[in-house]
């Protein structure tokens, strides 16, 4: 089911227009600024749909474009902006990263090597509990898993660190008045999804954290995106994938199975929307969605 994106995502990757410019960076041609990431709108959604390529298995086109000449022109952008993507994008280069074989890894190296400095040095940063790009837990939760497949104690204990200290000594939320109408991240299921990797009682954390979650998630139903060309408004599609991933990660200790397969089957309708507004975003979230429990406990398959 994953391998129908591959034509949408094909496509949106090598699409520069239009482009989301970043004002912190010069005005150039998306492809001379950004040499390997230059599709799907903006750079983080050109990471995660190669991501998603590599997920899916599709190695041969990111071979052809992550070459050390192209990687050493995305190094030089990012060094121009300390914050570039911070930590959203970033967290998805890493992911990105854990999907390649080892010979792409080598190449993309010295990228990867930046992404993990400027996240390390992130996770002194404030919390951000939004459902938006800068939310913590959701991209806490991608360089984690990261971290811990690549061996990298020094980052993975530091999210450790920071994920207990803040949510750690959980206290009661609720999801009922998370949905803004630009989200497309729940940062309370995002939370548990990370937390329940971190602390070594989940169940029982969960229910501090969400005491009121079972009726909750019975009650609580997909989003409706009132206009599937709008780039805001498509985030709500995105919240339902989100909902949907996040539920299922923490089913070994709550009963979300019903609320993951109703929010799957709203987000995964939006999934192939032929309105760029969604399609240079949503079928990451799709692929994500579907192949993520498929996983190996320690992070992700590697290729050979």
């Amino acid at each position: 089911m994953p391998a129908r994106y591959v034509p949408i995502l094909l496509e949106n990757i090598a699409r520069t227009e239009p482009h989301h410019a970043d004002r912190r960076l010069p005005e150039r041609p998306a492809e001379q600024l950004h040499t390997i990431f230059h599709g799907c709108f903006d750079w983080h959604s050109a990471v995660h749909s190669h991501w998603s390529l590599a997920r899916i298995g599709r190695l041969d086109l990111i071979r052809d474009r992550i070459t050390p000449q192209a990687v050493e022109g995305e190094l030089a952008t990012l060094e121009l902006a300390d914050g570039f993507e911070v930590p959203y994008g970033l967290a998805w280069l890493l992911t990105l990263d854990a999907e390649l074989p080892d010979e792409v890894r080598d190449v993309l190296a010295p990228l990867t090597r930046l992404a993990q400095q400027r996240l390390l040095e992130w996770t002194s940063a404030p919390v951000d509990e939004s459902g938006l790009h800068r939310q913590t837990a959701f991209s806490a939760w991608l360089a984690l898993r990261w971290a811990r497949l690549d061996g990298d104690h020094e980052l993975a204990e530091a999210i450790e660190r920071l994920a207990i200290g803040t949510w750690g000594s959980a206290r009661a939320h609720t999801l009922a008045d998370e949905s803004g109408p630009t989200d497309f991240l729940s940062p309370g299921l995002c939370t548990a999804a990370l937390m329940v990797e971190v602390v070594e009682d989940p169940a029982g954390w969960l229910d501090r954290f969400l005491p009121t979650l079972e009726e909750e998630l019975g009650r609580i139903q997909p989003v409706v995106n009132p206009d599937p060309t709008d780039g805001h408004a498509t985030h709500l599609d995105g919240l339902n994938l989100s909902r949907a991933w996040a539920a299922n990660r923490i089913v070994r200790y709550a009963a979300t199975s019903g609320f993951a397969t109703r929010h799957a089957e709203a987000g995964l309708a939006a999934s192939t929307s032929t309105h760029f507004a969604g399609s240079h975003w949503l079928p990451t979230f799709a692929v994500m969605l579907l192949t993520d429990l498929a996983m190996p406990p320690g992070g992700y398959a590697r290729h050979p």
